[in-house]
C-alpha cells in the first residue's frame, strides 16, 4: 500500500497512514491502523476499500482519501500432476488429450515442452487443450491467464504403461501343508499390483495361508492400464477322520 502514497499525494513533508475504515481514519485510531502497509493482504476476491489519512507531521491538517481495491480470481485448473498413455499390444501408437478444464473464450494459454528452466513454448499450441503423441512423453508446462492478466502456471508428466510380457501364478508350497501359499510372478516394464479373489490390492505378489480351493490371481499395473487373471488349485485333505462319514 505504501507505493501508492506519491500517486495519492506527491508534496514531501507528509504523513501516510491506512485504516480500514473511514471513521477509524478521522478519528486516527491506533488498533485499526494497517500496521504493515507494505505487505498488507486482501485474501477476499472481489472490491474493497482501505482509507489513506494524510497529514501534517504536527497533525495541525489531514485528509481522508479512499483507495479502492481490485482482487482478481486467478484461474483454477483441473490438470492432474500425472496423465497416462497406456500402450497397445500391438505397438501402435497412442495418445492423450490433457485439457485445462478452462474456457478458451474467457482464457489465454501457452504450452510449453519441459518445465522450470528448460521448457521450450510450442508456438502454435493456443487451445485449452493439448493433444499428446506417445511418441513425446515428458514433462509438460502450461500458462493459463484470464482477461485480467492474472495467471498461472502448472507442469504435469506424461508416462507411458506398457502391458506384461508373460504373467502366471502357481503354488510354492509343499502339497498338504498346513501353511499353503500361491505366487504370482509377472515379466514385464512396469510396476504391478496384485490381487488374490478380489480382495485388497497389494505390492507383494505372494499370498499365504490360502484354504485349499481355487483361488483367482489378478495383476494390474499401477495406472489401471491393463489386468489378468490366472486360476490356481490348492489340494488338500480334512485333518481328521470320520468313519461313518458324518463329520463327527
Amino acid at each position: 500500500l505504501s507505493l501508492l502514497n506519491p500517486s495519492i499525494y506527491a508534496n514531501d513533508g507528509l504523513q501516510f497512514s491506512y485504516f480500514r475504515t473511514r471513521e477509524a481514519a478521522a478519528n486516527n485510531e491506533e488498533s485499526q491502523k494497517i500496521k504493515t502497509p507494505k505487505t498488507y493482504t486482501v485474501s477476499e476476491v472481489g472490491k474493497s476499500t482501505v482509507f489513506v489519512r494524510v497529514a501534517t507531521y504536527n497533525e495541525l491538517c489531514f485528509q481522508i482519501v479512499p483507495v479502492n481495491l481490485l482482487v482478481e480470481e486467478a484461474p483454477v485448473s483441473k490438470l492432474n500432476d500425472v496423465y497416462v498413455i497406456c500402450a497397445d499390444t500391438n505397438n501402435s501408437e497412442n495418445s492423450i488429450e490433457v485439457h485445462t478444464g478452462l474456457d478458451a473464450n474467457a482464457f489465454s494459454f501457452i504450452w510449453y515442452r519441459g518445465k522450470g528452466d528448460q521448457k521450450q513454448q510450442l508456438v502454435a499450441q493456443q487451445n485449452a487443450s493439448l493433444l499428446i503423441e506417445e511418441a513425446n512423453l515428458g514433462w509438460y508446462t502450461v500458462h493459463m491467464q484470464n482477461a485480467n492478466s492474472c495467471g498461472i502456471w502448472k507442469a504435469f508428466e506424461v508416462k507411458r504403461s506398457v502391458p506384461p510380457t508373460s504373467f502366471m501364478a502357481q503354488l510354492v508350497s509343499k502339497p498338504y501343508e498346513a501353511n499353503q501359499t500361491i505366487e504370482a510372478k509377472v515379466v514385464g516394464d512396469g510396476n504391478y499390483k496384485f490381487q488374490i479373489n478380489g480382495g485388497t490390492w497389494q505390492d507383494s505378489p505372494r499370498f499365504t495361508r490360502l484354504p485349499y480351493g481355487v483361488h483367482t490371481i489378478t495383476v494390474k499395473d499401477s495406472f489401471g492400464c491393463y489386468s489378468k487373471s490366472v486360476e490356481v488349485k490348492i489340494i488338500d485333505y480334512p485333518r481328521f477322520f470320520s468313519p461313518n462319514g458324518d463329520g463327527i
